[in-house]
């Protein structure tokens, strides 16, 4: 499990909500292994990459393998180029 320093506070207290009723969902076109669920928090959007797949492509038992703080304007790149939409 990877966890960026300055995204602690927002991950400790916003992971569950993050998982169980994420804002946006996704993938990122490099990181096929892993689906990303993004919150709005009041320290802004919390990112968090559940690992699915092994390098391989085999399906693993699923982990959180990043949290972190991404920006409203790299959010908003990743609704433009439809790489995570909204769920609600």
């Amino acid at each position: 499990k990877k966890v960026h320093p300055e995204s602690l506070g927002a991950a400790e207290l916003h992971l569950n909500q993050a998982i169980t009723s994420p804002d946006f969902v996704g993938q990122a076109p490099h990181h096929f292994e892993n689906i990303e669920f993004i919150k709005r928090t009041p320290a802004g959007p919390l990112l968090v990459a559940i690992k699915i797949r092994d390098k391989q492509g085999n399906e693993i038992k699923p982990l959180v393998a990043s949290t972190y703080l991404i920006s409203a304007s790299k959010l908003a790149t990743r609704l433009k180029h439809k790489t995570v939409v909204r769920t609600k």
